[in-house]
C-alpha cells in the first residue's frame, strides 16, 4: 500500500511490459529528481491507483505524473486517459502518453482527449534516459499542478542554479547532437514550418521569452499583446497562407500575470479552434493553489512557474521551448483533422 506521509511526488508508471517498465525505472532512477514511483500493469490497475482506490479500498496518495503506455491488456491507454479526464480527482493532473507508436491517428486522438503531452520512446537507450531526466524535471519542478508545497521544496533545494543547469542540458544535448529543433515535430511526417506564439502585454518579459525562444530554434516567435494582435500578426504572418490561422502555430506561451482576467478566456478562444495537440504554456509567478485550478480548467497544456529572478528567465524558456519541440511529439493539423 502507498503511504501518504511520504514527502516526494508519485510518478505512476503504466507499462505492462516488464522490460520496458525495468528500462523506464532506470532512467526515472538516473534523473536524481526526487520522486517516488508506482507501476501498473494495465488499464484497470492504473485507474485504480490513479484513484488512489487501494486493494484495502482505503484512499492513499495520488499520483502527481502519469505515465500512460497506449497499448494496454484489460482496458487500452486511451480509455485509461478518457475515464481520468472525466474524473473530477485527475481531470487536470498532468498525463505524459510514453508509447513507442508514431501513428498520426492516435497521437491525434489522445491530444483530443486532452493528454498533457506525447513522449515516444526512442531506440537509443542513453537518449531515453537523458529525455526521461529533463521529461520528469519539466513535470515534477517546473510544472504548477504536481502540487504548491512539493514545488516550492524543490525551487528551495534547487535553486536557480538548478533551472539554469537543466535549461543548459536541454540545450546542449541538442548541440550535441547536432539537432536543430524542427518547425513542428511531426510523427514520422516532414516537418511544416510554422510559428511560434508569445501572448504577453509586459516588453521586458515578452523581450525575454522570445529571446528564449530563439536561442533554442533559431528563429524569432511572434509576439502579441492580444487575440486581436494575434491573429492580425497571423494573418499576415507567410507561415500560415493557406492555412486556418490557428492551426499554423506550434507552440503558445502566455505570460498570464499580465492577463490575469483575459488570459484563461483568450486560451478558450484557442482551444474552440485547436485541440491540445497545440501546446499552450501559461507562465505565472502565483502560486495560489485556488489561481493554478482555475488555470487548469481552460486547458494549457502546462502551467509553468517563473523563476524568482528576471536572470533566469530566459534559459526556463529555453527549457520549456526544448521540452515542446524537441521531446514532445505532435501532429499537424491537416494530416489528421
Amino acid at each position: 500500500m502507498l503511504n501518504p506521509t511520504q514527502a516526494s511526488p508519485l510518478v505512476l508508471l503504466v507499462e505492462d511490459d516488464d522490460g520496458d517498465a525495468e528500462i523506464a525505472r532506470l532512467a526515472l532512477e538516473r534523473s536524481a529528481i526526487p520522486h517516488d514511483l508506482a507501476r501498473a500493469r494495465d488499464g484497470v490497475e492504473a485507474v485504480d491507483i490513479a484513484l488512489a482506490r487501494g486493494r484495502d479500498k482505503e484512499p492513499g496518495r495520488r499520483a502527481a505524473l502519469i505515465l500512460l503506455d497506449l497499448r494496454l491488456p484489460r482496458r487500452s491507454g486511451k480509455e485509461v486517459l478518457r475515464m481520468l479526464r472525466d474524473h473530477p480527482e485527475t481531470q487536470h493532473t498532468p498525463i505524459v502518453m510514453m508509447s513507442g507508436s508514431n501513428q498520426p491517428a492516435d497521437l491525434a486522438e489522445c491530444y483530443s482527449l486532452r493528454a498533457n503531452s506525447y513522449f515516444r520512446k526512442p531506440m537509443d537507450l542513453e537518449t531515453f534516459i537523458e529525455n526521461v531526466g529533463l521529461l520528469l524535471f519539466y513535470w515534477l519542478e517546473l510544472n504548477a499542478p504536481c502540487g504548491v508545497e512539493s514545488a516550492a521544496r524543490n525551487a528551495r533545494r534547487l535553486g536557480s542554479e538548478g533551472v539554469q543547469g537543466a535549461a543548459r542540458s536541454a540545450v546542449d544535448f541538442a548541440t550535441r547532437r547536432r539537432l536543430r529543433v524542427p518547425a513542428v515535430r511531426a510523427a514520422g511526417l516532414v516537418d511544416l514550418p510554422s510559428p511560434i506564439l508569445v501572448l504577453d502585454r509586459d516588453a521586458e518579459t515578452s523581450g525575454r521569452t522570445a529571446e528564449g525562444i530563439a536561442a533554442v530554434t533559431g528563429e524569432s516567435p511572434l509576439v502579441a499583446r492580444s487575440m486581436e494582435d494575434a491573429a492580425q500578426k497571423l494573418s499576415a504572418s507567410s507561415y500560415c497562407k493557406g492555412r486556418l490561422l490557428w492551426t499554423c502555430l506550434r507552440m503558445v506561451v502566455m505570460d498570464i500575470d499580465h492577463h490575469p482576467v483575459d488570459g484563461p478566456a483568450m486560451l478558450d478562444q484557442i482551444r474552440a479552434r485547436v485541440d491540445h495537440r497545440l501546446p499552450v504554456v501559461f507562465f505565472t509567478a502565483n502560486d495560489d493553489p485556488s489561481f493554478i485550478d482555475d488555470c487548469s480548467r481552460h486547458g494549457p497544456n502546462s502551467i509553468v512557474r517563473k523563476p524568482g529572478s528576471l536572470d533566469d528567465y530566459t534559459d526556463t524558456v529555453k527549457l520549456i521551448t526544448h521540452y515542446w519541440l524537441r521531446l514532445n511529439e505532435t501532429v499537424p493539423y491537416g494530416v489528421v483533422p
